[in-house]
């Protein structure tokens, strides 16, 4: 608590990691009303989308390459979770 409390006195922005089959756990609630009191920008980046069930492994390729690869049910899975992340936020 003390360290994010400080972390978020500290920065200009901040990327606020949040795992997509968990979605928001008890610390990144904290870490989230702790940016809202200071009103740090942030950006939400979904960790572990890789342990959707379905989803194939790409090597070497980008964000966007890696996605088009997914069979839809895997995609549909993912907008579902981070659908319920934007509600959760």
């Amino acid at each position: 608590s003390n360290l994010r409390s400080r972390g978020a006195s500290l920065c200009d922005m901040c990327i606020l990691v949040v795992d997509v089959m968990h979605g928001l756990e008890p610390q990144t609630v904290e870490s989230l009303r702790l940016l809202r009191a200071r009103r740090c920008p942030f950006i939400v980046a979904l960790n572990k989308i890789d342990r959707l069930y379905g989803w194939k492994p790409q090597q070497d390729v980008g964000v966007e390459t890696s996605l088009a690869c997914q069979e839809s049910h895997t995609m549909h899975e993912l907008e579902r979770r981070w659908k319920q992340i934007q509600l959760q936020i």
